[in-house]
């Protein structure tokens, strides 16, 4: 899961490791990790064409009250 927002300094959870986040571009952060590696990551943002689509169980019902 990625926050809703980044900032440089922040740590993250990658693969079970913490990471700092040392870039922010609009597609792509680039993390560094402890051991001074660094790794690009891209971005996806909510509500692209690609990942509009209602995923299976993203649907609910709301029932109606009884007494009406």
């Amino acid at each position: 899961m990625v926050p809703t927002a980044l900032a440089i300094g922040w740590e993250l959870v990658v693969d079970d490791r913490v990471v700092v986040v040392t870039e922010v571009h609009e597609h792509r952060v680039v993390v560094e990790h402890a051991d001074g590696s660094k790794e690009s990551i891209d971005v996806v943002k909510e509500d692209s064409g690609e990942n509009a689509e209602d995923l299976e169980g993203s649907e609910y019902e709301v029932e109606e009250d009884a007494e009406e």
